[in-house]
């Protein structure tokens, strides 16, 4: 069963998190959210801790042109071949906010872990930017991906508001856009 998050279910999410991350590692001075499913959470936790917020676009290469428009293609067997490409192709880093001189305890941020491998990513580049600080990674949910920090629900099938067929989409990207980051894209 999907359990649909509104907004405000969101918030508390985020809240949680930030008590989670001070508890265990500390106030993070620097935010950095993996677009577009980690940024309204980051913003949350960025404005609740202080915290710069800055953020990396993640996506693969998916090829989905003629996919779905191929008519000898049965609809299912192109949202396997969708599915497969998903799983088995490497996520590249899109785009990146300029980033601070310096920071020395990040909190990388998603609203869920599918495998593991955007968090990698996003991982080494920070870590290439800033060696000598502490990443933490953390997820309000985590579906197979190993090696999150903080998780605050595990294999849990979620909506959250910015899906485009939530009922809160529109809400959401009006706020995204009252930040200033509604101009980022996600296609992963």
């Amino acid at each position: 069963m999907i359990e649909h998050f509104s907004l405000e279910d969101v918030s508390r999410k985020a809240d949680a998190l930030v008590s989670r991350m001070e508890s265990e590692f500390g106030k993070p001075d620097l935010v950095v959210a993996i677009a577009n499913g980690g940024l309204y959470v980051g913003d949350l936790i960025a404005k609740a801790t202080d915290a710069k917020l800055k953020w990396i676009s993640i996506g693969k290469d998916l090829d989905l042109g003629n996919l779905y428009k191929n008519k000898s293609l049965p609809h299912q067997m192109a949202r396997v071949v969708h599915g497969y490409r998903f799983l088995t192709r490497a996520p590249k880093i899109k785009d990146i906010s300029e980033m601070p001189e310096s920071a020395e305890l990040i909190l990388l941020i998603d609203d869920t872990v599918h495998t593991g491998r955007t968090f990698q990513l996003a991982y080494a580049a920070l870590k290439e930017k800033f060696p000598d600080a502490l990443i933490v990674t953390a997820a309000i949910n985590s579906v197979r991906g190993k090696g999150v920090d903080i998780v605050l629900h595990d294999r849990k099938r979620i909506w959250f508001p910015w899906s485009k067929h939530s009922p809160e989409y529109a809400e959401y990207r009006k706020r995204l856009a009252e930040l200033g980051l509604a101009d980022i894209k996600d296609d992963a």
